[in-house]
C-alpha cells in the first residue's frame, strides 16, 4: 500500500511532482518514500524509492504495549525519570493511534507516539512505537522507534544538529553510540 504525501505541477514545464509513502493498514513505513515526476505529456521522466520489498509477509495486529508504556520505555532507555503523571491530553485513534501526552516533566513539548513500522532487515518490518521526547536541557530531541511487543528500542534520531566547540564542549558520546549502534542494527541491508 502506498499513499500520496504530496503533488503539483510546475508551472514552468508542466512537470507533475508526485510524493508517495509506504504503509501497512495505513501505519507508515519509516523511511519508505518514493518520488516521482511526470512530463505534460504523461511519459514517466524518472522514479526514485526506498519503499521496503516483500511487506506482504509482514506481521499485522495491534501493539502489546499501551502509548503510555512507549513513552516510559522510552524515557528509561535515555535514562529520563518522569518527575510528572503522564497523562495522554488528545487521542486521535485510527490505524496509527497517535496519542499526544503532557510533559511528563522531561520534555519542553507534549509527546507524541503513534505506531509506524520499523524496517529492520531486509523485508522485514516490526510493529513499533515511534516516541518523541524533546528533553529539557534542550540538548536532544529524540525520535525514538520502540518494538510495540516488547518495548526494545529498534532505531532513534536526534532531531538536534548542534555545533559547541567551545572549551566546555562535552558531546553525550556514550549515548550518541549506543543510538549510533542500534540505528545501524536496524538498517535495511541493501
Amino acid at each position: 500500500e502506498m499513499k500520496v504525501t504530496d503533488q503539483y505541477t510546475s508551472r514552468h514545464n508542466g512537470v507533475t511532482h508526485i510524493y508517495l509513502r509506504q504503509e501497512i493498514g495505513g501505519i507508515e513505513v519509516v523511511g519508505a518514500d518514493a518520488a516521482t515526476n511526470v512530463a505534460r505529456d504523461g511519459k514517466l521522466i524518472n522514479f526514485h524509492s526506498s519503499f521496503v520489498r516483500g511487506l506482504g509477509r509482514a506481521k499485522r495486529g495491534g501493539p502489546t504495549l499501551s502509548a503510555a508504556q512507549a513513552v516510559e520505555a522510552a524515557a528509561k532507555h535515555l535514562g529520563l525519570t518522569l518527575t510528572e503523571p503522564l497523562e495522554a491530553v488528545e487521542a486521535q485513534g485510527g490505524p496509527q493511534n497517535r496519542m499526544t501526552f503532557g510533559t511528563g516533566g522531561i520534555s519542553t513539548d507534549p509527546i507524541t507516539a503513534k505506531l509506524v513500522y520499523q524496517p529492520v532487515d531486509d523485508g522485514n518490518v516490526r510493529l513499533a512505537w515511534s516516541v518523541e521526547i524533546g528533553e529539557l536541557s534542550g540538548e536532544h530531541y529524540w525520535n525514538l522507534r520502540l518494538d510495540a511487543e516488547t518495548g526494545d528500542v529498534l532505531a532513534g534520531d536526534d532531531y538536534v544538529d548542534s555545533d559547541n566547540w567551545g572549551a566546555d564542549f562535552a558531546p553525550d558520546i556514550e549515548r550518541n553510540r549506543r543510538l549510533a549502534a542500534v540505528a545501524a542494527a536496524a538498517r535495511p541491508v541493501a
